[in-house]
C-alpha cells in the first residue's frame, strides 16, 4: 500500500493509513458470533485445563501412579506427567 501510495504522495513511508473496513450487517453477525464462540471456548479450555490438574492431584494423591491417573481421565501419560508438574 505504501509503495502504491508513494507514486502520489512524497512521504508516503510516514503517512497513517487507516484501515476502514465495512461488512453487510449480517456478515458482521456472524464474524461477532464467531468471535464469542471462540472466546467462550477459550474459557471452556482454561477451565477444562484447571479441573485435569485438580483430579490429576487428586488421582496421585490416592496413590494412582501416572499412568492409571491418566487412564481414568482419558489423558495420555505424558499429558498427566505435565499437569502433575
Amino acid at each position: 500500500m505504501r509503495d502504491a501510495l508513494s507514486l502520489y504522495v512524497a512521504d508516503a513511508q510516514n503517512a497513517v493509513l487507516v484501515e476502514d473496513l465495512r461488512l453487510p450487517s449480517e456478515t458482521l453477525a456472524k464474524v461477532q458470533q464467531s468471535d464469542h464462540l471462540r472466546d467462550q471456548a477459550c474459557q471452556v479450555q482454561q477451565e477444562s485445563q484447571r479441573a485435569n490438574k485438580d483430579a490429576v492431584r487428586g488421582l496421585l494423591a490416592i496413590g494412582l501412579t501416572l499412568r492409571d491417573a491418566g487412564e481414568v481421565l482419558g489423558l495420555s501419560y505424558q499429558r498427566v506427567h505435565q499437569l502433575a508438574h
